[in-house]
């Protein structure tokens, strides 16, 4: 089985791209996370964000290797592992961080959150006092 070093710099270059836009999307998702005051949903998105940016070092060091003495040998392991496991470990976390997008914005419109109340008051053309 081919190892993930042996592949084309295309196909590592497409699995950089992958992680970099995995680890956007989980960056989002844990800020939607938390200016929606789920703090679960962004410690879950923090748990998905570590592997994957861990896996984008990787790739990029394994891209220096050429230009730096030595790369570490924890990237040099990782690399020289079999590109299948790779896809699969992309295609978990990808699973994973779109599973979790979709619960957040399911939560949005299904719940009643500060945010949504403040949404209908400032929409709406009377004026409204709030008095305890």
């Amino acid at each position: 089985m081919t190892s993930f070093d042996l592949l084309s710099s295309w196909v590592r270059a497409f699995f950089a791209l992958w992680a970099l836009l995995l680890c956007l999307t989980n960056i989002g998702n844990g800020l939607f996370a938390f200016v929606k005051k789920r703090y679960g949903f962004c410690a879950i998105s923090a748990v998905l964000f570590a592997p994957v940016y861990f896996m984008w070092q990787v790739i990029f060091d394994f891209s220096l290797s050429g230009k730096v003495e030595k790369i570490a040998g924890i990237s040099a392991k990782m690399c020289a592992t079999p590109w299948v496991f790779w896809l699969i470990a992309f295609l978990l976390l990808t699973a994973a961080s779109i599973l979790l997008l979709v619960r957040n914005v399911r939560y949005d419109r299904t719940f009643i959150t500060p945010g949504a109340i403040k949404l209908f008051l400032d929409g709406i053309p009377c004026g409204v006092c709030c008095w305890s």
